[in-house]
């Protein structure tokens, strides 16, 4: 989520234009980098980006040639290729900035973090989760240097960062970050300001990662309207939130409700960035879930076939992202018993979650159980085994032993072995399983 990067830039206009080779061009300058912004706060990602490319190429006519406006000019066009999910041309203006800009203005000024922070929003979204974590703690550090300087941009940098412990699953350092950036938003601006709205969408995603899909929906909902009444309903800010919440609606068994919000985020997504962007992602993986949720299974194949041939395309290092697509796919076929087919899709994310998040992540154990599943299904019983008491162990070690998915796991073990005609195991994995009293 890169929602408000432009209410930051505005800061940077403030000191920036002071060594011009003229008035005229500085005034020129401005007057692109003030059109940029209110483009960019707008929606007008395209009319926002040629802005930026303006400004680029005047400051580049500026004396001497590293300069602050050069700077801000190129930290923007990094900015509108982030909003546009242009990755790769995003990280060579924003790395020239940050150069720039410590050159300029030394290493711990305002405009460095502001620079980091848009790094960290980068790398976020390339799932680059340890270098996004990084960049917005050294961020971080230089805005505590100014304890006088403008909180918002604070408030901002606590809010990516705790995006990225939401998204390591780290709910407990991510719910402290996103209340310190929620207070200071409160205090700062309206209770209903697009800044706070990114935070309800923050505190949301905990909810949704802790299973509190109820708190997670009242969230949404909130920062919904106020995104509606102050931006319009047509705002590409709008998108995120929708998917989500069309997310939040599926994990409630409700995919009548989710429908509406999730079709008008692909919508919505399709018109801003094109429907062959990298932005549309997110919002198709949705749509493919709603489809499957409604056992539209040619439609969800159509729609994760499609992800798929983008992601291979345009995002081919993120392999998080290409491995939930794949078991995606996958879980499509299983459901209508084409285990064959679906086998060799759920092999291909093991290893791709395994190389990006290690042996011990519960993704990894769904994917092991699920390969659990399609080999007990095509009576491989032994393969199964294998599969579910790799996931189990899993579970444990990130559960412990008395978790709910423990004893589900063994339970079903239980019924491989009984299935394989080996009952004395059979017996077994019931009387693990029963001896296990769920943690509240």
């Amino acid at each position: 989520m890169r929602s408000l990067l432009a209410l930051i830039i505005c800061t940077v206009l403030m000191g920036c234009a002071t060594r011009t080779s003229s008035s005229a061009a500085q005034e020129q300058w401005l007057a692109l980098n003030h059109e940029f912004i209110t483009k960019y706060t707008a929606g007008d990602f395209t009319g926002a980006l040629h802005n930026a490319q303006q400004s680029v190429h005047l400051a580049q006519s500026f004396y001497p040639r590293e300069n602050a406006e050069l700077a801000t000019s190129l930290n923007n066009l990094g900015v509108i290729y982030l909003e546009l999910g242009q990755y790769q041309l995003a990280a060579d203006p924003l790395e020239q900035a940050l150069h720039m800009r410590e050159n300029v203005l030394g290493h711990n000024h305002l405009e460095v973090a502001i620079t980091l922070g848009n790094l960290g929003e980068l790398a976020m979204a390339q799932s680059d989760l340890a270098q996004a974590k990084d960049y917005l703690l050294r961020a971080i550090t230089i805005r505590e240097l100014y304890p006088d300087a403008n909180e918002l941009d604070l408030a901002y940098t606590l809010n990516t960062l705790g995006e990225v412990y939401v998204r390591t699953g780290l709910f407990e350092q991510a719910q402290k970050v996103l209340e310190k950036a929620l207070a200071i938003f409160g205090d700062k601006t309206k209770p209903q300001s697009p800044l706070a709205s990114r935070t309800l969408d923050s505190l949301a995603a905990i909810a949704q990662g802790q299973k509190q899909y109820i708190l997670a929906r009242s969230l949404l909902e909130q920062s919904v309207t106020i995104k509606e009444q102050l931006l319009g309903p047509h705002h590409p800010w709008l998108i995120a939130t929708l998917t989500t919440l069309g997310d939040v609606l599926l994990a409630l068994d409700d995919p009548q409700e989710a429908s509406p919000h999730i079709l008008r985020a692909v919508s919505l997504a399709e018109l801003t960035f094109g429907a062959d962007s990298t932005r549309v992602l997110t919002s198709l993986i949705s749509l493919g879930n709603l489809y499957k949720a409604q056992q539209q299974y040619a439609d969800a194949e159509q729609i994760f076939v499609r992800i798929l041939n983008l992601q291979e395309k345009n995002t081919p290092q993120d392999h998080r992202g290409m491995a939930l697509s794949l078991g995606n796919l996958a879980a499509v076929y299983s459901a209508q018993n084409r285990f064959a087919e679906a086998e060799p899709l759920y092999e291909r994310a093991l290893v791709l979650l395994e190389n990006s998040l290690g042996n011990k992540h519960t993704l990894v154990a769904q994917l092991y159980y699920n390969l659990g599943v399609v080999n007990h299904k095509i009576g491989n019983f032994d393969q199964a085994e294998t599969m579910f008491l790799q996931a189990l162990s899993i579970w444990e070690y990130l559960l412990g032993s008395n978790a709910k998915v423990v004893a589900d796991t063994l339970n079903t073990l239980a019924l491989v072995a009984q299935d394989a005609g080996n009952i004395s195991m059979a017996h077994h994995y019931t009387q693990r399983a029963q001896k296990i009293s769920p943690e509240p």
